[in-house]
C-alpha cells in the first residue's frame, strides 16, 4: 500500500479543525494540525506535508501571510494549499488570494466536502494517498452544528 499523504490543517476554530481531521483520517490520509500560521510553519519546517488546508483570517499569523512566507521558502514554497475561509472575501482579495502559485481552490464556510475530497485529490496529483472508495459525500454528518441559519445566511466569522 502507498504511504498516506501528509495533510496539514490550520485554523484557529477547535471545531473544523476536528471534522476536518475526521472527514481526511477517514480517506486514509495523515492529518496533522495547527492552530495559526506561526504553528503551522515551524510544523511544516519539521515535517514537510504534501498538502496544507488553511484558514485565511486567523489571529496571529493569518493564511494570506502563510501563503507569502510560504513561497520565499525555497524549502516549502511548492507546498499545494487550500484555503478555506468563515468571512465572504470582496472580488479583489477573492482574486490575489486565487492567483497564489500555491493555492489550488478556495472554499469557503460551511465547507462542501465532495468539494474538498475532490480538490485534496486533485492538489495531491490525482489520488495519491490512500483514499477510500466510498467518498464521504454527506455534509451534515460530518459537520452538524455548522449549517448556516436561513434567517441569518452571513457564514460563521473566524
Amino acid at each position: 500500500m502507498d504511504k498516506a499523504a501528509d495533510i496539514l490543517v490550520v485554523d484557529d476554530q477547535e471545531q473544523v479543525i476536528f471534522h476536518l481531521h475526521t472527514v481526511l483520517s477517514e480517506q486514509g490520509y495523515k492529518v496533522r494540525t495547527a492552530k495559526d500560521g506561526h504553528q503551522a510553519l515551524a510544523m511544516m519546517r519539521r515535517q514537510k506535508p504534501d498538502l496544507v488546508i488553511s484558514d485565511f483570517r486567523m489571529p496571529g499569523l493569518d493564511g494570506f501571510e502563510m501563503l507569502r512566507l510560504l513561497q520565499g521558502d525555497a524549502q516549502l514554497g511548492d507546498i499545494p494549499v487550500i484555503v478555506i475561509t468563515g468571512k465572504p472575501l470582496d472580488a479583489s482579495t477573492r482574486s490575489m488570494v486565487e492567483m497564489e502559485p500555491n493555492v489550488k481552490k478556495l472554499f469557503p464556510k460551511p465547507v462542501d466536502v465532495v468539494g474538498l475530497l475532490k480538490a485534496v485529490r486533485e492538489a495531491l496529483g490525482g489520488g495519491s494517498g490512500a483514499v477510500s472508495s466510498t467518498p464521504a459525500d454527506d455534509f451534515q454528518s460530518y459537520f452538524p452544528n455548522m449549517q448556516r441559519d436561513p434567517k441569518n445566511p452571513e457564514p460563521p466569522k473566524d
